[in-house]
């Protein structure tokens, strides 16, 4: 009987790795566990997805929004 080990590592808020979780299923695996299987797979990914864009869309209005202090601060200077 052959057994495939999959080794999958979910990083943290800060990129460092956090937890690291084998999963082991069977070569003969029921359909039905396959089913189950892939399917907790495609909603980790869809989470990680919605999550990335969450990140992504704070650090683009903190980029702006710090280029906005930063102008603001340009034509105060300027003012003086």
């Amino acid at each position: 009987m052959e057994v495939w080990t999959l080794f999958v590592i979910f990083l943290s808020a800060d990129g460092y790795p956090a937890v690291r979780q084998t999963i082991s299923r069977p070569r003969n695996e029921p359909k039905e566990d396959k089913k189950a299987r892939k399917a907790a797979v495609k909603q980790d990914r869809q989470a990680r997805r919605v999550e990335k864009k969450t990140t992504k869309e704070q650090f683009g209005a903190e980029v702006k929004d710090q280029k906005t202090r930063i102008g603001n601060k340009e034509l105060k200077l300027k003012k003086l």
